[in-house]
């Protein structure tokens, strides 16, 4: 359990100081931007989001619902904090989960080209108690002001190498409601069942996130 409180101590850490610097700088020229354009990447907001996975090695389906705060610290770099609880069909608990992400992006009109890191932690009854690391990459592409389009390549492990790395690519859309409030749809598919998640390897699977964020 000593991982999980330092992890705790860095989220914190650095969720304080991504907030302290952002808040203190200057307004931008137009402060309105954010607001403005489509896409989340760049944005300070929270998000609500619930993911429905098809294990192809189960027989019960998983229900993942999470919460996201994110803060950019630069005009091209973001931080994330991102906890989520993932329970079977049958309301099991499967697993509690906590990340911090840094993404770095870049942008060329429409299009933001990206990159992320992130560390986490992983404790349940069902699954050994661990730390993990995840790689995207991908982009962000607004469609209209409104519209966006996220496409990424991800890759995640273990520090212990008890299980096989899952590979995964995502896809996700979404669409400005408000000035404050996004919407999004995404699917994934992966290589594996999980392995950190659910201690075993399988045939692969896919899923289906939906969620919805509020920009501040």
């Amino acid at each position: 359990m000593k991982n999980l409180h330092y992890l705790a101590v860095a989220i914190f850490a650095l969720s304080a100081s991504a907030y302290a610097q952002n808040d203190a700088a200057p307004a931008p020229a137009s402060a309105d931007s954010a607001f403005n354009t489509a896409g989340l990447i760049g944005k300070r907001y929270v998000e609500a989001s619930f993911e429905y996975d098809d294990y192809k090695a189960t027989k019960k389906d998983v229900y993942a619902p999470s919460l996201t705060l994110n803060l950019p610290l630069s005009p091209n770099f973001d931080v994330s904090v991102d906890y989520g609880h993932a329970v079977r069909q049958s309301w099991e608990n499967l697993f509690d989960q906590a990340d911090v992400t840094g993404t770095l992006y870049f942008t060329s009109d429409e299009l933001k080209p990206f990159v992320a890191f992130s560390l986490g932690y992983v404790w349940g009854s069902q699954i050994e108690d661990e730390c993990i690391y995840n790689f995207s990459a991908g982009f962000e592409y607004a469609l209209t002001s409104k519209i966006a389009l996220t496409a990424a390549f991800n890759a995640q492990d273990d520090f212990k190498s008890h299980t096989p790395a899952v590979y995964s690519l995502d896809a996700m859309g979404s669409y400005s409601l408000s000035k404050r409030l996004t919407a999004s749809l995404g699917v994934i598919v992966w290589n594996n069942d999980h392995g950190v998640r659910l201690g075993k390897s399988g045939v692969g699977g896919k899923g289906v996130e939906v969620g919805l964020a509020y920009k501040f």
